[in-house]
């Protein structure tokens, strides 16, 4: 059975986003309180022009405020709302597409249940990614280990040249191979090993297909995302000139909230399509997997 094609792909996926895009934005719209907690630890945060200059002993009470909201929402917010709403719409999203009935209260539960399943994954293959840099050990000892210009330094700056192009290529690999595990988790219940192991054997010998089918929907969306983001904030960036003058701190922090607000309302909209057409791609390569 032949994998699906990338045209199908966006059209499968664009056809159930709107379909089902009440229900879907009800669930991304969760980000928004990520949206709201950005802005008001921007608005107390010190002002751009002393940040640099100013003593930590210095800083008022709001301002240490804005400082700790702000990492509390970079830090802990962020991550920990953002795996809830994609565990919560990869269910949706396959429930909707097999037809199946959709209990929220029960999906809210199990995205929970899942929260620190999702954060182990994530730290495995971080942990793999990661070891492939152990790839430049070797001609990054040897380059530093030997002083001069000679043959032996010349055959130690090579093969740290060749780890570094091997940690690349296989850091690709990697991505692209353990892409699922999350998915495997999620929709097929498969904890730690068993969800890495999945995603190899899913994308086993289909590696640059699997590539393709991830690039290019994801390219096309986030292209849109792209070119909305700039539109909106160029209008938005003379709304916010004109309302502060010539107090550029002002200027700033309300562009650095105009800015980080656009590109999380955007995201808001554009996470289910894209999960739309991953979880399609998940599917179709576990129904045509040997």
């Amino acid at each position: 059975m032949a994998l699906i094609s990338i045209g199908q792909i966006i059209d499968r996926a664009w056809h159930h986003y709107t379909t089902h895009f009440k229900a879907l934005i009800s669930i991304s719209g969760w980000l928004l309180i990520v949206a709201i907690l950005n802005i008001v630890a921007t608005w107390f945060y010190p002002e751009a022009t002393m940040i640099a200059t100013t003593r930590a002993a210095d800083f008022t009470a709001s301002e240490w405020f804005g400082i700790a909201l702000y990492t509390l929402t970079f830090f802990v917010a962020t991550p920990v709302i953002s795996i809830w709403v994609s565990n919560m719409l990869m269910q949706t999203i396959d429930k909707q597409d097999s037809g199946k009935t959709i209990n929220s209260k029960e999906q809210s539960a199990l995205s929970w249940k899942l929260f620190f399943p999702r954060v182990l994954i994530g730290l495995q293959v971080g942990g793999m990614i990661l070891a492939t840099g152990l790839l430049i050990v070797p001609g990054g000892v040897l380059s530093a280990a030997i002083d001069g210009e000679n043959g032996v330094k010349a055959v130690a700056s090579l093969i740290l040249i060749v780890g570094i192009i091997a940690t690349v290529l296989l850091t690709f690999a990697l991505v692209i191979r353990l892409f699922f595990a999350p998915f495997a988790l999620v929709l097929d219940g498969k904890h730690g090993r068993a969800a890495l192991k999945e995603s190899l054997r899913l994308t086993r010998g289909r590696w640059f297909a699997t590539f393709i089918r991830l690039l290019i929907p994801q390219a096309l969306f986030y292209l849109g995302l792209f070119l909305a983001q700039i539109i909106v904030l160029y209008g938005l960036q003379a709304i916010i000139l004109a309302i502060a003058g010539l107090n550029i701190d002002l200027a700033i922090r309300l562009y650095s909230i105009a800015q980080g607000t656009v590109f999380l309302v955007l995201t808001i909209f554009m996470n289910p399509l894209i999960l739309s057409a991953n979880t399609i791609v998940y599917k179709n390569l576990r129904e045509t997997a040997k």
